[in-house]
């Protein structure tokens, strides 16, 4: 069953840069200071990385919001040969790994 996350809840914003694209995280947390929906933006607006980046962050939130963990959707991302996260979602989903409650 999907969690219904609070109208006000405690969000956090942070940047960063991907083979030289910015992006711009925020996280949602629950009542119990859980991560619980990512908003994501990155590349220009309108263009195929923007439209990709924010359908993931909504199957994310829903992903996280079903109950399924950071570091189990972390365990699917694609990695480099030399096992480095290969995607901006990937290092998302190790940050939420390192800052979940």
């Amino acid at each position: 069953m999907r969690q219904q996350l609070a109208n006000r809840r405690y969000a956090e914003t942070f940047e960063f840069d991907h083979d030289n694209v910015p992006f711009t995280v925020t996280y949602g947390r629950n009542v119990r200071d859980q991560i619980k929906e990512v908003f994501i933006n990155g590349g220009k607006i309108g263009s195929g990385l923007e439209v990709m980046i924010n359908d993931a962050a909504t199957l994310i939130s829903l992903a996280l919001q079903f109950g399924v963990t950071p570091r189990e959707l972390l365990k699917s991302m694609r990695r480099d040969p030399n096992g480095k996260l290969a995607s901006p979602i990937g290092l998302i989903l190790s940050d939420m790994v390192k800052n979940d409650a």
